[in-house]
């Protein structure tokens, strides 16, 4: 390997450093390196060998598909446009699909962990006044009329 200099198979936090160096354009911080062995020295024996990196480069490719799944409501402009017409709005939480709230006024229960304002945003407290059109076609769901 390129980045293993002194040939030992595995990478040290002094040429991880290098490679940072190398990647950056300037030398990283000491927090970045630190960063970087705790992602990938899986064993903690202070080396990065090639095995534990193809291991954690797999597994935050997963994590990355996984954040993608979950970004990705829709599969088809058809299904799309009939919930659009269903009065139906995001399936199921907020904090699911957003990773941050998308506008200031989402930042009051964005992240809603209390059992209160859990019962607050599912107006179990409080009515949730709707317009006709959306009582008409939450009326039509129920019965299933639509599906």
């Amino acid at each position: 390997m390129r980045v293993d200099k002194d040939g030992s198979g595995a990478i040290t936090p002094n040429e991880v450093e290098d490679l940072l160096t190398e990647t950056y354009g300037f030398p990283p911080l000491e927090e970045e390196v630190k960063m970087f062995m705790e992602e990938f020295d899986l064993n903690n024996d202070g080396k990065v060998t090639l095995d534990e990196f193809k291991c954690a480069l797999t597994r935050m490719r997963e994590k990355i598909n996984q954040k993608a799944q979950q970004g990705r409501e829709y599969t088809s402009n058809l299904q799309m446009r009939q919930d659009r017409f269903k009065h139906r709005r995001i399936q199921g939480e907020v904090t699911e699909k957003f990773k941050l709230p998308m506008t200031s006024n989402q930042r009051n229960g964005f992240y809603v962990n209390d059992q209160q304002q859990q019962e607050i945003a599912k107006g179990a407290r409080f009515p949730v006044r709707k317009c006709p059109e959306t009582k008409y076609a939450d009326e039509m769901v129920r019965t299933g009329f639509f599906t």
